[in-house]
């Protein structure tokens, strides 16, 4: 597996509910959080009582050269202090396991572990999804981020500043439920104009999980 695939399912282990359309540098349905510093501290506050996420997923791919949909299903697991597990189901089967500073990949075939300090990409890939799941992400140095809302939900901007995050992605886009305070969708924009839409489904939030759910 190359680097970049398996840095992909890294990254889409982070996740999000409504899908904006940029309008003149804004998005449509939402404004601009008024008070940025208040609302990094509220956010982190409300985001800090997450300890724990499951969920089903449908992940979708938007390739510029397809005219269809490459439309993926499966099962979502996160824990605090940095633990994530992602099934795929449909249309192959796939596991990604994220334990502190390990990873874990097997398509059925092969297995392999990672360890993030050995990669910069890597780490900064495991910084970003803690960042996101645990409430951090407004202060994280590797982002432009700015901040929107609506009634029901934030919209994250992050653009990535320098380095390969920033080759491989134009922007990330987090939608936040306002009263779980936890991620629904993420839409990730590759500078080629390809993108792709995570949506969590039937979410528990604070349900309680077993260590051992993301044992390898």
């Amino acid at each position: 597996m190359s680097q970049y695939r398996c840095f992909y399912f890294v990254v889409l282990s982070i996740v999000i509910s409504a899908l904006p359309f940029l309008v003149m540098g804004q998005y449509a349905g939402y404004k601009a959080v008024q008070d940025p510093d208040a609302f990094r501290v509220s956010f982190g506050l409300a985001a800090a009582k997450v300890q724990s996420v499951e969920s089903d997923f449908v992940q979708e791919k938007v390739l510029l050269a397809l005219t269809e949909r490459i439309t993926s299903r499966g099962k979502f697991w996160f824990k605090r202090e940095g633990k994530v597990r992602r099934d795929y189901n449909t249309p192959l089967a796939y596991r990604m396991i994220i334990n502190g500073n390990k990873i874990y990949l097997n398509d059925g075939l092969k297995e392999s572990k990672i360890n993030v300090r050995s990669n910069k990409l890597f780490e900064q890939v495991n910084l970003l999804m803690i960042d996101c799941m645990q409430g951090t992400i407004l202060e994280n140095k590797e982002f432009d981020v700015r901040a929107f809302e609506n009634a029901t939900s934030y919209l994250i901007e992050l653009k990535p500043l320098a380095g390969s995050l920033k080759e491989i992605f134009e922007t990330i886009l987090l939608t936040i439920n306002k009263e779980t305070a936890s991620p629904q969708v993420i839409r990730l924009n590759e500078p080629s104009g390809d993108n792709s839409v995570i949506t969590l489904i039937n979410k528990v939030v604070n349900g309680g999980l077993s260590d051992e759910i993301f044992a390898y």
